[in-house]
């Protein structure tokens, strides 16, 4: 599913600094609330809701 947001053109927004040692929990979290359709993402470059 990450791909098919890629190849559309869709990048999750997520935060630049992470928990130290959970830094990809909070990367994997955001991008999958943009996936189930409640988190923020950038569409050909342009920030939009989910």
């Amino acid at each position: 599913m990450y791909r098919q947001f890629i190849e559309l053109g869709i990048t999750p927004v997520v935060p630049e600094r992470g928990s130290v040692g959970e830094a990809d929990i909070t990367l994997a979290s955001h991008i999958g609330l943009a996936m189930i359709g409640e988190g923020d993402v950038f569409v050909e470059g342009r920030p939009t809701r989910a």
